[in-house]
Formats: C-alpha cells, sequence, structure tokens
C-alpha cells in the first residue's frame, strides 16, 4: 500500500464471507501440493465486502498510498490514498462527521498532481435536526505536552453552545467538549467555523493545590435563610452551588484552533394516507390488524412516537356479569379455586349463590338478614373478599386479567426516524378481551 507502512487494511465480516483461499490438490504420491492461483473474492452479483483503510503516520507530513485491485479479465482499479500527520500538543479527537465529509469523500485529482488534500479532522456534522429540538454532538480535547498545562476557551454564539466553554487541561489529561445546537428558525450552517483559544500557562499556586478544572464544576454549600422554625435555635439552611473559580494563572503563550460546524434545521413535515382506522366486529381474544403510511415530506429527518389513549369505552350488559364462588366450586378443585383467588385479589367482584327463581315478596326481601345473601365460601376463600357483597345473579363469567392480557390497541413500529422523503408503514392491531364497543387516540410526538 505505501512504502512507510502507515496505511494498512482490514476486513470486515462481508469481505470475509467473499474471501476464498487457494484450494489444495494432491499429486499422484498423495502429497499435497499447492493450488497455482492466489487467494481471491469472488463476489455474486449484488454482494459488496467492506473494508477499513487504518492511517497512522510516524512522522508530521503528508504521506500518499494506494489499493490495487486485480479484477478478472487482466483489468485493475487503483484506489488512492492521501493521509497527513501533525504533530500539536492541543488535539481534537473523536470527532463525528469526519467518515460522512461530503467534501473530503468527493475530491478528485490525481497523485502526481498533488493536489488531493486530506481530510480535515475537526468537522462536526450535525445532520438533520428539528427545529426548536436540542441536537448534541461530543468531541475530545488533549493535551499531548509532558508538562505544560494549557487553558482553553471556545469562541462560540448562538445556537451553538459548547460545554465546558472554558477550561484547563493538565499534561496528559483530556476533556469530552458537549456541543449543542438549539434553533428555533430554519438554517444552515456549512462548515460554520468556531474558533478555540489556547494558551499554556502556569499555576500560581502548588499543582497539588490545583484541580483539572472547568466552568462546568461546582460547589455544594448550606447556608442559613431568614426563616426559623417555632423554638429552633438555628435558622433553616438550604443548599446553594457555586460555580468553581478558575484557579490564578499566567498565560505563557498563546495560540488558536478551530473546528467546523455543519448542520440544517428544519420542520418536521409529515403526511398520512388515513387519520381513522375502523376495525370489523372482533371475536374476543382474536386479533384484528390494519395499516397505515407516514410520509415524511419535509427536508430533515422525521422522529415519532405513538402514545396510544382508551377514549372510550361501551361495554356489554354481558360483560357485566360478577363472580360466583358457587358455580366456580361446581367446575374446579378447591386448590385451583383458591390459587385464582391469590392472584385475582383485587379484581373479584363476588355474586351471590343460585337462588329461587321464584318472586319473593317485597317484605320478605326487606326482613331477610343482609349476611343470608353472602356465599358460604371456606375459611380459606374469606380472607380474600375484597369488598362488600351484593345481591346480584349467578354467573361464571371471569373478568380478564388486566395485567396479562395484551393490550386493546397497539401500534409498530412505536417509535423511531423516517429519512427526509422516505415513507414509513405503520400496524395497528386490536386485540378486544370483553365485549364492548371501544375507541382510541394514537398520537404522535
Amino acid at each position: 500500500m505505501d512504502e512507510q507502512r502507515v496505511f494498512s487494511m482490514k476486513g470486515r465480516q462481508s469481505a470475509f464471507q467473499a474471501f476464498h483461499i487457494a484450494d489444495v490438490e494432491e499429486d499422484s504420491t498423495g502429497k499435497a501440493k499447492k493450488h497455482h492461483k492466489k487467494p481471491y473474492m469472488l463476489l455474486e452479483h449484488g454482494q459488496s465486502a467492506e473494508f477499513d483503510v487504518f492511517f497512522k503516520p510516524t512522522l508530521a507530513q503528508r504521506l500518499e498510498g494506494k489499493i490495487c485491485v486485480e479484477l478478472s479479465g487482466n483489468s485493475e482499479i487503483n484506489i488512492e490514498l492521501v493521509g497527513e500527520g501533525y504533530d500539536d500538543d492541543f488535539i481534537l479527537d473523536n470527532v463525528t462527521g469526519v467518515a460522512e465529509d461530503s467534501e473530503g469523500s468527493s475530491a478528485k485529482g490525481n497523485l502526481e498532481d498533488d493536489i488531493i488534500e486530506a481530510v480535515r479532522v475537526n468537522h462536526v456534522e450535525f445532520g438533520d435536526c428539528a427545529v426548536g429540538r436540542c441536537c448534541d454532538k461530543t468531541f475530545t480535547v488533549t493535551n499531548r505536552s509532558k508538562e505544560e498545562v494549557m487553558r482553553f476557551e471556545w469562541l462560540a454564539g448562538a445556537p451553538f453552545q459548547f460545554s465546558p466553554k472554558v477550561g484547563h487541561l493538565q499534561p496528559g489529561r483530556a476533556k469530552n467538549i458537549r456541543v449543542t445546537l438549539k434553533s428555533n428558525i430554519p438554517v444552515t450552517f456549512k462548515r460554520h467555523s468556531v474558533k478555540c483559544k489556547v494558551a499554556k500557562i502556569k499555576y500560581q499556586l502548588p499543582p497539588e493545590e490545583v484541580c483539572n478544572w472547568d466552568d462546568g464544576m461546582c460547589t455544594v454549600q448550606w447556608e442559613d435563610t431568614p426563616y426559623r422554625h417555632p423554638g429552633a435555635r438555628w435558622p433553616v439552611k438550604q443548599k446553594v452551588a457555586k460555580a468553581l473559580l478558575e484557579p490564578p494563572h499566567t498565560v505563557l503563550e498563546e495560540s488558536s484552533h478551530e473546528v467546523e460546524l455543519s448542520a440544517r434545521v428544519d420542520y418536521a413535515k409529515f403526511k398520512l394516507d388515513t387519520v381513522e382506522v375502523e376495525f370489523k366486529k372482533t371475536k374476543l381474544f382474536q386479533t384484528e390488524r390494519s395499516t397505515f403510511w407516514m410520509y415524511n415530506t419535509g427536508n430533515v429527518a422525521l422522529e415519532y412516537s405513538w402514545e396510544v389513549t382508551l377514549e372510550e369505552e361501551k361495554p356489554s350488559k354481558c360483560s357485566e356479569k360478577p363472580f360466583s364462588t358457587t358455580l366456580m366450586s361446581y367446575f374446579l378443585s378447591s386448590a385451583a379455586v383458591e390459587q385464582w383467588f391469590k392472584s385475582h385479589a383485587r379484581q373479584v367482584h363476588w355474586a351471590s349463590p343460585l337462588e329461587s327463581t321464584q318472586p319473593q315478596s317485597s317484605q320478605a326481601q326487606s326482613s331477610q338478614p343482609q349476611s343470608s345473601t353472602q356465599p358460604q365460601s371456606s375459611p380459606c376463600h374469606s380472607k380474600w373478599l375484597p369488598c362488600p357483597l351484593k345481591r346480584v345473579s349467578s354467573s361464571l363469567e371471569l373478568l380478564p386479567d388486566d395485567i396479562n392480557d395484551p393490550p386493546l390497541f397497539s401500534i409498530k413500529p412505536h417509535c423511531g426516524t423516517i429519512p427526509a422523503g422516505q415513507k414509513q408503514i405503520f400496524h395497528v392491531k386490536f386485540c378486544p378481551m370483553r365485549v364492548g364497543k371501544f375507541k382510541a387516540q394514537i398520537l404522535c410526538r
């Protein structure tokens, strides 16, 4: 790839799947004989292989390399490599957006003409951001000096904010810098330059008394308030956070660096192919499905998150039948009944035992003791009575388990992102566990 061996290449999983080694044959004596062909890659129609190319310079200079790919039919493809090593005490690491740099990836030219420039590592790409929402990116600043302390200060204005904005870097130490973008109007930034003042400093205090300071640090103190409880000797205290002051220092040498920011801020726009989904009559414990589309008609990615809210429920009369311990005991064992009541203690609507169908006079009913309407349950069941008993008709119907039952309405995918100009299909499910008419509203946040 290059004479200095500063470029290296490593295949990904897709490359290993397409990689083939030379076949091994046996001669007439039974000994293994190597095939004359070299290891090769075989790509079927539509198949791809990915590689990672690494650049590790040893000197501060511009370096060049080349990857030669031999194809069947005595043809070849040459991939030109350009890298530039630099040596600096204050460096930026883990900058996002370098690999996606459109200008660096679309550079044209020839190495002999010396017009191809190495991709700069100070470009932060935010991508698409919605109006009024915060977008964050993080990178690292490092002090590679072995003895000198450095002070940095980002000279950024709205709508970009750097945190920390001012800080100190001890020798060999690093800090994470968070850049936040929030704009209330649509705007596009293309390589917006932000300068960073860097200075080598010397502390006026002993090194052991100085921390790795930045403007995000604070101290918490308890201070007295003018309030005092009746009979108390001391006033009420409150917790107060105060910014930690910058350690006194002397500037030795100043320099400057810069970072470039790119972003596109716009309103998210979408279009639905329907605003109402109506399900047909569905049997209990069955699932009815429906679909609809959402189109992203804006210029930025659209983030969505659905919330389902049940607005209206009209239960059927048959769904209001309560429990009957008498009928349940006819068909279930005592152990099964006891286990069921343990797990549904708060969902039981008790009913009286089977009663005579003959009409009773109002006087007889009023003179009948209230306790006579209670089911004669065993002691093991009496402790699970959660509410007063009522005179209602008997039923064996069991109410559904609200904890384990699937949701009445559900939608998938629940959340995600739709790229600009793309569409997403959503699947809505209706799974009734009780009889009734239901209406729900699905909100997209």
